[in-house]
C-alpha cells in the first residue's frame, strides 16, 4: 500500500492485526520499491488487484512481473491471481447532443484525447460499428513472454453499419482462476465496474460489410489504437472539411503516426451537456425579449459579446436569434477560434459573428477597433468546478472599466436588473 495516508494506512492495520497475528503491512510502491528484503519469506501466492477500466492502467502487469523478477519474493510453483487476461474491443460512433446545430466539421476530423478515458457504454449515446474481435493475444501472468509490449498489432474485424468511427471502446475478461472470471464487458452479469475504456482515433468513415484493419499496441500500462483506413473509393462522404493531418500540439506525445490538431474532451462534454445549453438558451432568449419590450426593438438589433466562445455553439443561439444584430465571438486559442469559425460556417451563420483571436482583456472597444460598438449583452460561460476558478471575477472587472460601470448590468437567474437582492441567489 503506497497511497494511503499514514494515518489511515496505520487504522487499517490496527483493524486488520486485530483479526489475525499473521499479517504484514507494508507501505510502499510495489513495482518501483518492494524488495525481497521486504518479504519475510517466498510467498506461494501472488494477488493482485490493480485493475482498472483500462486494465493495465494502475500497473497490473508491472507489479507482477516485479514480483516474478525478484528473488526470494515468491516460490516457484507460486499461484498468481489474477490468472490470465483477455482484451476485445468495438469500434463505435459517438454522438453529439446540439440539434439543431450541425458540428461534424470538426467533429469528424479530430481526434479527441491522447489518453484512453473511462465511458459506461450503457450511458452514452453511441453507435457500434464493427464486430467485437480480440486485441492481443491472452496475457498469461505466468508467462513473461505474453507480458512483453506490443507495437502494432495488426487485427481484423468487419464493419456492421455506415458511418465514422471515432473511437475504440475496449473491456477485458479477467480469469481469476480455471473457474472463475470477471469482465467490464456492457452486458457482462460478474463486472467489477460499469466503466469501459475509450481510445480515440482519427475519425474515419467506414461502410457496413467492409473489412477493417485496426493496429493495436500496448507499452504494458495503456492501450491504443490506429485505424489502417479502407480505400477511399470506398467510404461515404461524412465531412464538410478539407483539412489535412497535421503535426500535434508542441509538447504533446502521441502513438499515433497521422494525427491532427486535437481539441480537448471537456469541450465535447460541454456541447452534450444539454441542461446547462437550455438554460443558457432560455436566459439569453428572455434577455433579449426584455430589452425588445423596454426599447421597442433597436434599430437593426441588439450586439452580443460571447466571452470565451469555445466551440461558439452559444455564438449559434445567438445569431440564430432575430433580435440579434452581431455576435462579437472571443476565443484566444487559435485552433479553437479556427474550429468555432469552421462550425459556424457550417451552419450558415458565420455572417452574423465575429471572431475575435483574443483574451477578452485584450479586445478594444470603438470604431475601427475589434468591436465598434458597445454590446448590449455580454455572455460570460467562464466557469469552473470552484466558480471562480477561469477569471470570471478578472474578465468582469475589466469589462466594467472598458464599457463603463454605469453602463454594466448583471442579470441574476430569476430577477431583473434593477431589483434588490434577495437571499435566494
Amino acid at each position: 500500500l503506497d497511497e494511503w495516508e499514514p494515518e489511515e494506512l496505520q487504522e487499517v492495520s490496527k483493524s486488520l492485526v486485530s483479526s489475525t497475528q499473521h499479517l504484514k503491512v507494508i507501505q510502499k510502491n510495489p513495482v518501483t520499491d518492494l524488495t525481497y528484503a521486504d518479504i519475510d519469506k517466498p510467498c506461494k501466492l501472488l494477488l493482485s488487484t490493480l485493475v482498472d477500466y483500462s486494465l493495465l492502467g494502475l500497473g497490473l502487469i508491472p507489479s507482477i512481473a516485479k514480483a516474478k523478477s525478484t528473488v526470494g519474493m515468491l516460490t516457484d510453483d507460486a499461484v498468481i491471481i489474477p490468472h490470465s487476461a483477455k482484451v476485445f474491443a468495438v469500434g463505435v460512433q459517438l454522438d453529439l447532443d446540439t440539434q439543431p446545430y450541425k458540428f461534424n466539421s470538426i467533429w469528424n476530423e479530430y481526434a479527441w484525447s491522447l489518453q484512453p478515458l473511462p465511458i459506461n457504454l450503457a450511458t452514452t449515446s453511441h453507435t457500434v460499428l464493427t464486430e467485437p474481435f480480440q486485441v492481443f493475444p491472452e496475457f498469461k501472468f505466468n508467462d513473461n513472454h505474453t507480458l512483453k509490449a506490443i507495437t502494432d498489432k495488426q487485427c481484423h474485424t468487419k464493419v456492421i453499419g455506415t458511418g465514422v468511427i471515432h473511437a475504440f471502446v475496449y473491456y477485458y475478461s479477467l480469469h481469476l482462476n480455471e473457474c472463475f472470471s470477471v469482465s467490464n464487458a456492457q452486458d457482462s452479469r460478474n463486472s467489477p465496474m460499469p466503466q469501459q475504456a475509450l481510445c480515440y482515433v482519427l475519425p474515419t468513415p467506414v461502410t457496413a460489410q467492409q473489412n477493417l484493419d485496426v493496429l493495436a499496441s500496448h507499452n504494458r500500462t495503456r492501450i491504443w489504437f490506429e485505424l489502417k483506413p479502407p480505400s477511399p473509393s470506398a467510404l461515404p462522404s461524412t465531412s464538410t472539411s478539407s483539412s489535412t493531418p497535421t503535426a500535434p500540439p508542441p509538447g504533446a506525445t502521441t502513438d499515433t503516426k497521422d494525427y491532427r490538431y486535437f481539441l480537448e474532451r471537456w469541450r465535447v462534454d460541454l456541447l452534450n451537456d444539454t441542461q446547462r445549453t437550455e438554460c443558457y438558451k432560455t436566459a439569453l432568449n428572455e434577455v433579449l425579449q426584455d430589452l425588445t419590450d423596454s426599447t421597442g426593438g433597436q434599430a437593426g438589433g441588439f450586439d452580443v459579446l460571447d466571452v470565451d466562445c469555445s466551440l461558439g455553439l452559444f455564438a449559434l443561439m445567438l445569431s440564430d436569434n432575430s433580435a440579434v444584430r452581431k455576435v462579437y465571438a472571443t476565443e484566444k486559442r487559435s485552433h479553437v477560434m479556427n474550429s468555432a469559425m469552421m462550425v459556424a460556417k457550417e451552419n450558415g451563420l458565420d455572417s452574423k459573428i465575429k471572431f475575435i483571436n483574443k483574451e477578452v482583456r485584450k479586445v478594444r472597444f470603438g470604431p475601427e477597433n475589434d468591436i465598434e460598438r458597445i454590446p448590449d449583452v455580454i455572455v460570460f460561460e467562464n466557469f469552473d468546478p470552484s466558480g471562480v476558478g477561469e477569471g470570471i471575477l478578472v474578465f468582469v472587472q475589466h469589462l466594467r472599466n472598458a464599457i463603463g460601470a454605469d453602463k454594466f448590468k448583471l442579470v441574476k437567474e430569476g430577477e431583473k436588473p434593477e431589483e434588490e437582492d434577495d437571499d435566494d441567489d
